[in-house]
């Protein structure tokens, strides 16, 4: 079987997107499905036709252009909006958005074989925007470190501070300036917050502002972005994970965090409420009150206490988010609709 990737283009995408799309095309090669995407130029050219068509991302009338391509071929389409129609992220630059979701995006999602969501709230959201198109709730896989890992030896001489953790965009809708406010209130003793991720927008330079001005200085690190194997080593000098956005559909870098056996705070825009069910770590609102609450009582926890929690985590993902599983969900949707195209 044949799938086309269609993606954004390099400069909108990146991030958790691709780390989706990474972990999906390795996992569709145990189910013998073959992908071609473009990842330089991104520009669509004629090619042998494929079984199905899978969108990755919005707001791009190249993107447009290609679903009315295949479509006139009668190629099946996936779109896999990759948190892009979750309220505060379609709120963000709204009008911008809502010209192009009445010109075009919404009818064309509306033509869609399927669309994608990670989770039931995701798919909820989708519905709530009059999205008439079937809905696959399928959540991406998470890759972990070697089953040998050990966290107390990977922590060894990382750093004298214990560190807290978040690894992403340095952007508004990841609440930022709600987690500085919530460590200027607590302010944990012999703790560190490192920041790894790309600035966007000149965002860094508005909490950089917020840090000198809560005297923070020495406590909050902008590391900028990391290569994959730096934000691996990240991680496993990390005592805590932590992100506030204020929404992801999925949100990765929990997962990825729990498999290296993080504890981890996530704000309730993170789709991650099962954290506090399986005591993987706290899901919280995202108000400085309750990140700054649930930081107070992580930072008063032992190590032993949070390897504890953090085993757990890993534990979470190992059962419930493999590769495997996803890659062979997406093999089953492709032939469903190849077969009823």
């Amino acid at each position: 079987m044949r799938i086309r990737f269609e993606e954004l283009t390099a400069e909108k995408s990146g991030g958790g997107i691709e780390v989706a799309i990474s972990g999906l095309i390795a996992a569709l090669q145990n189910e013998d499905v073959e992908v071609s995407r473009l990842t330089k130029t991104r520009k669509f050219f004629a090619e042998e036709k494929p079984d199905c068509a899978h969108f990755h991302g919005l707001w791009s009338p190249s993107l447009a252009k290609r679903f009315l391509a295949w479509q006139r071929q009668g190629v099946p389409c996936v779109w896999s909006p990759h948190g892009m129609l979750e309220p505060w992220a379609f709120a963000h630059k709204r009008w911008k958005k809502k010209i192009a979701w009445v010109l075009y995006q919404q009818s064309l999602m509306n033509r869609a074989a399927t669309l994608h969501a990670t989770s039931a709230r995701e798919a909820e959201n989708l519905q709530r925007l009059g999205l008439r198109s079937k809905i696959e709730v399928i959540p991406w896989g998470i890759s972990t470190p070697s089953c040998d890992f050990n966290r107390s030896a990977s922590q060894h001489s990382c750093s004298s501070k214990r560190t807290a953790l978040f690894v992403g965009r340095i952007h508004p809708i990841k609440a930022l300036a709600v987690l500085v406010a919530a460590w200027e209130a607590v302010r944990p003793s012999g703790w560190r917050m490192k920041l790894v991720g790309p600035d966007e927008g000149g965002h860094q330079i508005e909490l950089e502002k917020q840090v000198r001005q809560a005297g923070l200085e020495e406590d909050f690190e902008f590391v900028g972005p990391m290569d994959r194997a730096g934000v691996q080593e990240a991680y496993q000098c990390a005592d805590l994970f932590i992100l506030p956005s204020h929404a992801e559909n999925f949100g990765f870098v929990v997962g990825e965090a729990l498999g290296f056996g993080l504890p981890v705070i996530a704000s309730q825009g993170v789709p991650w409420e099962i954290l506090a069910k399986k005591g993987a770590g706290w899901w919280v609102e995202g108000t400085a009150k309750g990140i700054g609450k649930a930081l107070r009582e992580a930072t008063d926890c032992s190590t032993e206490r949070l390897h504890f929690i953090g085993a757990e985590g890993r534990r979470l993902v190992e059962q419930r988010y493999s590769w495997q599983s996803v890659g062979h969900s997406f093999a089953r949707l492709y032939q469903k609709l190849s077969r009823n195209k």
